[in-house]
């Protein structure tokens, strides 16, 4: 039976749920960090170069030139920076001055810099979209899509219409197919997609007729679907995370007041609690080491944050001078842990990164976005898809050279989702405004 703890709702209900457990498998582990930089040469022994940061196959950055020999001889100028990668090695240290009459030391080389994944360990290239094809032609509005990667990098895309019901599609060869999960009813709102072990797919929805929070889970080929908090009516705002066993954990927003409900799939059936004082808008969901939870909203006191398991969250309100206006959140996590989060103040996206237990100072993107959704790549840059006004143009943003650069993806874009697989590569669905297609990007 599933357990309405905690609700201030004014509701509480209990229905009988059940559902096979999660297959077994695993996932891809991450990249390693850079090497350490050469120490300095001889006669003055400069330091040693600091190390390169993560990517995929950076190189490491060139030695130093030697300080000129003779009567304080000068200082070796510092190596070039190395680019980032995975197992990208550090700048290495300047050579020391060499052998004279009270000759100085040389420099330490300079630090590798920091990239994304990509060949060579340089930031891959998202000017243009190389692949943009029509998944589904709708011939209606597309009120819910999600994109997710299975462990082979192969893209999958859950898909809803206006009245159309809840669908999922796969590329087969050059083609895309898209099979129902769930029809004859409306999906208002967002709708989330995950792979857990033995990439079984999971997908969290709403249901605009009942109201009602769903999920659904292939394992047989065949779908199972059910409600996830039967008791509760749910706005369109909803997240979904997975944590290392597979189980599904989702954050939804009541339809008649500003509280969070958790629910976790506790082995046999779905646990849904409220969240004691996290309330707002667009709330999002990851999961740490351990299985700790980390979610986020919007709230006019500032960005809502919370942290824990089941029945025992931290609730803390982080940027408290972002106002009224604060709205629709987005969470991601990367290998080391540390949190990357989006969200607007009124006409601002603004990015910020928990690193540990301490919040950075938020940056702007650069550009005002609707719906934007977040990723990062395996050296934990942060990647964030979403629209302007009237859903065009759809941007894709990203630090480069340490400002934010926005590049379009398409000139019509709507609830738009995105991905990163291990190379570095962006892979975006979104509902096309201008041909009513659900369409799949890759660069």
């Amino acid at each position: 039976m599933p357990r309405v703890k905690g609700w201030v709702w004014g509701v509480a209900a209990t229905a009988a749920i059940a559902l096979a457990a999660c297959g077994s498998g695993s996932d891809d582990g991450p990249g390693g960090g850079g090497s350490a930089g050469a120490t300095g040469g001889a006669a003055g022994g400069g330091a040693s170069g600091a190390s390169g940061g993560s990517g995929t196959s950076g190189s490491g950055g060139t030695s130093g030139a030697g300080g000129a020999a003779g009567t304080g001889g000068a200082s070796g100028s510092a190596g070039a920076a190395g680019a980032a990668g995975v197992s990208g090695s550090a700048g290495a240290a300047g050579a020391g001055a060499s052998a004279g009459v009270s000759g100085s030391a040389g420099m330490a080389g300079a630090a590798g810099s920091v990239g994304a994944a990509g060949a060579g360990g340089t930031l891959v290239d998202v000017t243009t979209p190389k692949v943009n094809e029509i998944v589904r032609s709708m011939r209606m509005f597309a009120t819910a899509n999600a994109i997710a990667l299975d462990s082979a990098s192969a893209p999958h895309i859950v898909h809803a219409g206006t009245s159309d019901g809840m669908y999922y599609a796969t590329k087969q060869g050059a083609s895309w197919t898209s099979e129902p999960i769930e029809e004859g009813f409306e999906p208002g709102g967002a709708a989330r997609l995950a792979f857990g072990p033995g990439d079984v797919p999971h997908v969290l929805y709403r249901n605009a007729t009942t109201k009602k929070l769903r999920y659904a889970k292939k394992q047989g080929g065949s779908w199972t679907t059910m409600d996830v908090a039967p008791a509760v009516e749910v706005n369109t705002r909803l997240d979904l995370a997975l944590d290392a066993t597979g189980a599904p954990h989702a954050v939804f927003q009541n339809l008649s007041g500003p509280q969070h409900g958790y629910a976790h799939w506790n082995g046999t059936s779905f646990d849904a609690e409220a969240i004691p004082g996290s309330t707002g808008s667009g709330p999002s969901i990851v999961i740490g080491a351990g299985g700790v939870v980390f979610t986020a909203a919007g709230n006019p006191d500032g960005s809502v944050f919370a942290s824990g398991t089941s029945g025992s969250f931290t609730v803390s309100t982080f940027d408290p001078a972002s106002g009224s206006a604060f709205d629709q959140t987005d969470l991601a996590i990367d290998s080391q842990g540390d949190l990357h989060l989006v969200y607007v103040v009124a006409a601002s996206r603004l990015y910020v990164k928990r690193t540990g237990a301490t919040w950075g100072t938020p940056a702007s993107v650069g550009f005002a976005l609707n719906n934007a959704q977040i990723a990062v790549d395996a050296a934990a840059t942060p990647y964030v898809v979403g629209y302007a006004g009237g859903g065009r143009p759809l941007y894709l943003g990203r630090p480069e050279g340490g400002a934010w650069v926005s590049h379009v993806v398409a000139n019509g874009g709507n609830v738009p989702s995105i991905a990163i697989d291990a190379a570095g590569h962006p892979h975006i669905s979104y509902y096309d405004t201008y041909d009513y297609s659900i369409h799949y990007a890759s660069y």
